[in-house]
């Protein structure tokens, strides 16, 4: 389920993926230009010229929703805005984020570690959005093989993103950037506080020694509920916080992410495994998605979240080498093999 919280002076909207130009006004001008360093392009100081007569949105956030509703945003209100999005990772991705690895031989890989694939359920979502990512050959439906209990899980609208589950928020931001926005990349948003009539945003610049940089935003867009809910990531106080409409059923849970490379490739008869009990409830042949390189054989597997409240301390595991024994273990025994992996590591990541 994607999530955007939208402030616009003190009023606050929430919303999916499906974006209202109505929320800003045309008319609007920025006061303070938003900062004078990007990650993302050959000139620096371009948007800090064009800004001092747009309106300015600031968006927390590079993941489907934010850079979803920034592009949208700037292709539709042209010259009128200036989108600046902040993301926390080197890179856009957010929860279709891949995470790089480099086996004994040397070579590299890649596992889908976030969400391993997205449900296109929606009339709308599909045609407004999935069509269209489909023809730039940005996702391709995913028709696995099955194991285990799979439910409410309808394999006839599962999606994956192509070579990786983040190609799609690598061409938005591309996107974004085209249309004369921007992309910081490596910030962490800390604070964020409405004051004399804009938000004011402080970051640290995790690709720069860690330095505090301010930018200030006519409108200030939340797509990640981390930054909203009550935990680390959090940048809005408790008074800011009053009034917003933020849904009373949100909530943040952590997993542990089990990543496996095998080499030859397991004799496996499915590509995705549902468990009913055990510390793993899902099982991911990455290999097995559509565009994927099968040289080697990927997989992925995710633990209860029951589990991973035992474990999880903070953001580190309380034992990361008897957690991967045990995953793997787990993992060996749902699928009946005896195959040792090439690599085996474990990551855990807040969803």
């Amino acid at each position: 389920t994607s999530f955007v919280l939208l402030l616009s002076g003190q009023r606050a909207f929430s919303a999916g993926t499906s974006i209202k130009k109505s929320y800003i006004p045309a008319d609007y001008r920025m006061k303070t230009s938003p900062a004078e360093e990007t990650a993302s392009r050959a000139d620096a100081n371009t948007c800090d010229a064009k800004s001092e007569h747009h309106h300015s949105v600031g968006v927390l956030g590079a993941g489907i929703s934010g850079l979803v509703l920034a592009t949208q945003l700037q292709e539709s209100l042209g010259s009128r805005i200036a989108v600046a999005v902040l993301e926390w990772g080197r890179g856009a991705g957010g929860r279709t984020a891949r995470r790089r690895a480099k086996l004994a031989n040397g070579s590299e890989v890649s596992f889908d570690h976030a969400a391993p694939f997205f449900s296109a359920a929606s009339e709308t979502f599909r045609q407004n959005l999935v069509s269209r990512w489909q023809a730039k050959g940005l996702v391709r439906q995913w028709m696995p093989r099955l194991g285990g209990e799979i439910g409410l899980l309808d394999p006839s609208k599962l999606w994956v993103g192509t070579p990786s589950n983040h190609a799609v928020c690598k061409a938005l931001s591309e996107q974004l950037v085209s249309l004369g926005g921007q992309t910081l990349f490596g910030r962490h948003a800390k604070q964020a506080a409405f004051k004399d009539g804009q938000w004011e945003v402080r970051a640290v610049n995790r690709i720069d020694g860690g330095s505090e940089e301010i930018y200030r935003f006519d409108t200030l867009v939340l797509s990640d509920k981390l930054l909203v809910l009550p935990n680390q990531y959090a940048v809005l106080s408790a008074g800011d916080m009053r009034g917003l409409a933020v849904p009373q059923t949100l909530q943040s849970t952590g997993q542990v992410a089990l990543l496996l490379a095998f080499d030859p490739p397991l004799h496996a008869e499915c590509d995705l495994m549902k468990l009913s009990s055990g510390p793993l409830e899902l099982l991911i042949r990455d290999s097995g998605k559509p565009g994927r390189d099968d040289t080697v054989d990927l997989w992925t597997a995710r633990s209860t979240s029951s589990y991973t409240a035992q474990h999880l301390r903070g953001e580190a595991l309380d034992d990361e080498a008897a957690v991967l024994k045990e995953l793997l273990q787990s993992f060996m025994a749902a699928l009946r093999i005896e195959q040792q992996p090439t690599y085996a590591s474990v990551f855990a990541w807040d969803q």
